[in-house]
């Protein structure tokens, strides 16, 4: 939770944000003391990596396909 760096208020209301290759700047009020203050809110990326298909508990797993053509005739 975001407090008020002059009375640890939680009270705040946003004056301005401005937009930055670092993030967001926002300028803001303590709805206590009346003092205003800069948050940087650093914009994070989460990598997840590759999707994974989603499996139905109630579906049968799907089987390998058999293999056709010429190395149909290897697999004896």
């Amino acid at each position: 939770m975001l407090r008020c760096p002059y009375c640890e208020s939680p009270e705040s209301t946003v004056l301005e944000t401005r937009h930055h290759s670092d993030g967001l700047y926002r300028r803001r009020r303590c709805g206590y003391c009346r003092e205003n203050y800069t948050t940087i809110e650093a914009l994070q990326t989460l990598h997840r990596g590759r999707p994974k298909a989603k499996t139905h508990p109630d579906l049968p797993t799907p089987t390998p396909k058999r293999r056709t053509g010429p190395h149909r005739s290897n697999q004896q």
